[in-house]
């Protein structure tokens, strides 16, 4: 039995715009979000391939090219509310009850909790802080050595081909399909 032709769509951008509006395209079109990806870290390119790499085009049809999963801004913009909500609750939670365990008045409890909340939040801050920067950088290391390369895996030649229509639409370059490799 024949096995099946497993193939990409390839395209770089020359804008995380670009980029973005490209990928929300993809998803609104019914493309997997887990299907879309981008060139790793060059650190994660020199550790896969043993060399560097100085133009993002030579990586195009690098087969074993190390890939991370597509992050929009706004789900880091989420991911740094999530963290810093997440630390502040718990803080003043953890504060609270520590204070109403030990017998404590309710009002009592209301200046530890929001201190420890503040403190939560100053964490939670610096930690998102630390992850919107690394992925930033990320981004902006690929578009100093010629744009951000993004693979589309598909599932046939017509999800191909409507894969390469919407990344043309916006503004990849080198766009084209190719086999992906077992």
């Amino acid at each position: 039995m024949a096995s099946e032709e497993r193939r990409e769509a390839v395209g770089i951008f020359s804008t995380e715009d670009d980029l973005n509006n490209a990928v929300a395209a993809l998803e609104a079109s019914g493309f997997d979000h887990a299907d879309i990806s981008l060139l790793a870290s060059e650190k994660a390119v020199e550790e896969t391939l043993g060399r560097g790499y100085r133009r993002v085009e030579e990586m195009v049809a690098e087969p074993d090219a190390p890939r991370q999963a597509f992050v929009a801004r706004e789900a880091v913009n989420e991911g740094k509310a999530g963290v810093i909500g997440g630390l502040s609750y718990v803080g003043a939670v953890a504060a609270a009850g520590s204070v109403v365990a030990s017998g404590g008045a309710a009002a009592a409890a209301l200046i530890p909790a929001l201190a420890a909340a503040g403190g939560g939040a100053a964490l939670g801050a610096v930690l998102a802080r630390q992850f919107g920067a690394r992925q930033g950088k990320h981004l902006e290391e690929q578009l100093a050595r010629g744009g951000l390369l993004l693979w589309v895996r598909t599932t046939s030649r017509e999800a191909e081909e409507k894969a390469l229509g919407i990344l043309r639409e916006h503004d990849a370059r080198e766009v084209h399909g190719q086999e992906v490799p077992e």
